[in-house]
């Protein structure tokens, strides 16, 4: 069993906050990180402690207009619905490859 907050969690936030997702600003922050392997990835991250939209106090949602995919994941985990085996690896290392490059994809 693994301690401290989700992976997903920190690469995604962490590529939202570069960014300009931040708690100052009200309501969710929303951006487009890019494609993996073909599939859009929209994020929507709440960085405030109220839920917003569906979406728990520093939540963050990743969704895909092009693909049947949604995630809600807080720093304590998450569900991913509609993915294929394996998904979560690979949006981690997604994330990451984007928060090396300066969050570019």
């Amino acid at each position: 069993m693994s301690t401290g907050p989700s992976k997903l969690w920190v690469e995604a936030m962490t590529w939202a906050g570069a960014q300009g997702a931040h708690h100052t600003k009200p309501g969710l922050w929303t951006g487009n990180a890019g494609e993996m392997d073909g599939v859009s990835i929209d994020v929507a991250a709440n960085t405030n402690p109220e839920e917003v939209d569906g979406v728990p106090g520093y939540g963050i949602r990743l969704t895909s207009k092009t693909h049947l995919m949604a995630c809600i994941f807080t720093p304590a985990g998450g569900v991913l619905g509609g993915g294929a085996p394996g998904d979560e690896d690979r949006l981690i290392a997604f994330f990451e490859r984007l928060n090396l490059a300066g969050g570019r994809s």
